[in-house]
């Protein structure tokens, strides 16, 4: 991301919530020689002097050990788990769950706490599950001295992104209040009975300056729940947004193997959705050909078996993959393989992402309960000691019939709310997008019905995950949010009211909860008293103001309410203000749709015709459409401005800007009839020769 730093000029640069980042550039295992990765985007104003006070008392005790507390030896790129039947021992670690029980706990007895990062998929945390956490001089220490937490990162991720360092799995040890005095990532069993050891001697010993800073840092963190309001001097020109984005995109670009930043190589959805709308916009090859090209180096990351795709490249020329399939990265891949099928028309894009739905729907796909589970492992056998281990490297260059004899890389049977929304709004734009006809999307739309029926919490807002018929982690902005967008993608392509009526109240919710209506931007979550630690921080979420100034203002061309039209401002407001400006294509992206009037498309009427012409819009080629359905006509139907005309026959109308196209009645002329009013706008808002 250097690159993209350096371009962006005058800007304000300081670093940013990074729920998306993470999923781009955290890497599993913890080299020590490899940089840090590039693609981090920078953090906000207001939690920079949180970020400082996070890490006060982390680097106390590093200087008090004389050692970077986010070191870490560097293992061989696979080594740790033996082909052969393996001990396993972790579970005879008394392991809490994260929440305040464990941390009345650690106040109580006075010991520290051991915080395990974990994640199902990641090879080297199954590493130190049978190394470090299996040795019973570390088991003997942790249940004896210490209050150890084990947090499943996908379950947890307003856990995994305030204490996330570095890389999978992230080792910590915390104070009893829940701040970090060291974060590692992988320890190998003798340095971690050595850490334990000195962290555990230096804080009785100097546990009262540490509980002074960390005092401090309670102060500070909850200085944050206070809000000041937006500087309007400090805004940054969307059209200036944009193009910097472009000018870093341009600068980061690896010409020779497509992609933006270095090592390690992650895919870019944003940018190729960015490059591509604004090549369509200013007719500049160039750009276009860039996001070809960072989709042709995805592309070596599809398995050439089953179809779907690796997490991410260690290797810049896309090669030396891990080899753990995510549900929310297949559906990422999947969008921006359609995008770039629809922009050159070459079939192998459609025909990848049809290869990845494939994939999706034989290893993620809950048939007996409906949606989508969040993973698949790298290896085979890598959670099962007393099965053969197979590495991933080895496994994905075998054919069908050698995988099926040694067995399949385990799954995480967890329904998660933000991956399956992605996962459905993937396949229900392939379906607006005219990719792919309805019959793909059946099973996107009962996975979030099943979304709807069983994942809401009980103050009304959608948990992130459910295990054990529990709910976990409700509230989280990015759930609400993604949900709420996929629900209006449901709406679009069924024309159901009910659909449309779930994203509402998604909305509302989100819009009462989170938001900050003083200094603009949604938080990451509900601010709560009662948290321990790092969630006791009022954060912003950027990534989820991105996407929640989108839902506003979809919502807005849907229905026209002026409250909706100032959430995605003042939204939009904060991500270009001051320090919380960044480089990022989602936010440029972002500014385009808040500067550009969608076309917008209504069926107007509840015949067997209105199912016809709903499915011919979807042929429609234009950026940002908006449909909405009138099925019982008259009256009723009324746009903004708009009264459409009471008429016996079922009908489509287009508008633009200032006007609307004849009705259509008639299913195949609806494209041609559409683009002829397109184009006619489009000349209309031509400059002409003496135009300046």
């Amino acid at each position: 991301m250097h690159a993209l730093r350096a371009a962006a000029g005058d800007l304000p640069r300081l670093r940013s919530r990074r729920m998306r980042a993470l999923r781009r550039t955290r890497r599993e295992g913890p080299p020590a020689h490899a940089g840090r990765p590039r693609a981090l985007p920078e953090r906000p104003a207001e939690e920079e002097q949180v970020g400082m006070m996070r890490f006060t008392a982390a680097i106390l005790v590093a200087l008090l050990l004389g050692a970077a507390p986010a070191s870490a030896q560097a293992p061989g790129d696979r080594e740790g788990l033996r082909s052969g039947p393996r001990v396993k021992r972790d579970h005879e670690i008394r392991w809490r769950e994260w929440g305040p029980a464990a941390f009345q706990e650690a106040r109580r007895e006075k010991r520290l706490v051991l915080l395990d990062l974990t994640a199902v998929w990641c090879h080297w945390c199954h590493v130190m599950d049978e190394t470090s956490y299996s040795d019973p001089e570390v088991i003997q220490t942790l249940n004896a001295e210490f209050i150890p937490i084990r947090v499943d990162a996908d379950r947890r991720p307003d856990v995994r992104d305030r204490y996330i360092a570095g890389g999978w799995p992230t080792t910590s040890i915390l104070s009893p209040e829940g701040h970090v005095l060291v974060a590692r990532t992988y320890v190998p069993p003798g340095q971690l009975k050595q850490m334990l050891g000195e962290i555990r001697d230096l804080y009785r010993k100097n546990k009262t300056d540490l509980d002074r800073k960390i005092a401090e840092m309670e102060k500070s963190v909850r200085a944050t729940w206070r809000s000041e309001p937006i500087d309007s001097a400090s805004l940054v020109r969307a059209e200036d947004l944009v193009d910097r984005t472009i000018d870093a995109l341009k600068d980061s670009e690896d010409k020779e193997h497509g992609g933006f930043g270095g090592e390690p190589r992650f895919h870019n959805p944003d940018a190729v959705s960015l490059l591509l709308r604004v090549s369509a916009a200013r007719k500049d090859s160039v750009l276009r050909a860039m996001a070809v090209h960072a989709v042709d180096g995805l592309l070596l990351l599809q398995d050439s078996v089953w179809g779907g795709f690796y997490r991410y490249a260690t290797k810049s020329d896309w090669s030396h993959p891990h080899f753990e399939k995510m549900l929310d990265g297949n559906a990422r891949a999947i969008e921006s393989c359609l995008e770039i099928h629809r922009a050159t028309g070459d079939r192998k894009y459609l025909d990848a992402a049809r290869k990845a739905v494939r994939y999706v729907d034989r290893w993620l796909w809950d048939e007996r309960g409906g949606g989508y589970w969040g993973s698949q492992d790298a290896d085979v056998g890598s959670r099962e000691p007393s099965k053969a281990f197979t590495a991933g490297e080895d496994y994905y260059n075998l054919g069908e019939a050698y995988r099926r004899k040694l067995g399949a890389p385990a799954v995480d049977s967890t329904y998660y709310t933000d991956a399956n929304a992605r996962m459905a709004s993937a396949m229900l734009q392939g379906v607006l997008s005219g990719s792919w006809d309805e019959a793909m999307a059946v099973r996107s739309l009962r996975a979030l019905d099943r979304l709807w029926a069983e994942q809401r919490a009980s103050d009304g807002s959608l948990y992130h995950a459910m295990a054990g018929g529990r709910g976990i982690a409700p509230g989280l902005a990015e759930d609400q949010v993604l949900a709420a967008l996929a629900f209006l993608d449901a709406y679009e392509v069924t024309g159901a009211p009910r659909y449309l009526a779930r994203a509402r109240t998604l909305a509302e919710w989100t819009a009462a909860h989170l938001e900050d209506r003083v200094g603009g931007g949604f938080r990451y979550a509900s601010l709560d008293t009662s948290a321990v630690g790092r969630l006791l921080a009022g954060d912003k979420a950027g990534d989820a103001t991105v996407e929640a100034a989108t839902l506003f203002l979809r919502f807005y061309w849907l229905e026209e309410r002026a409250e909706d039209l100032a959430t995605a401002e003042r939204a939009f407001a904060y991500l270009r203000s001051g320090g919380a400006v960044v480089i990022d294509p989602a936010r440029a992206r972002l500014a385009l749709r808040m500067t550009a009037t969608p076309v917008r498309i209504a069926v107007v009427g509840g015949s067997s015709a209105a199912a016809a012409l709903r499915r011919a819009s979807f042929r429609v080629v234009a950026p940002d459409r908006v449909l909405r359905f009138y099925p019982r006509g008259g009256r009723a139907a009324r746009w903004g401005d708009i009264q459409f005309p009471a008429s016996p026959a079922t009908a489509l109308y287009v508008c633009g800007d200032h006007a609307c196209a004849p009705p259509i009645t008639e299913p195949g002329r609806v494209v041609s009839q559409v683009s002829a009013f397109l184009r006619a706008g489009a000349e209309s808002r031509a400059p002409g020769p003496s135009d300046p």
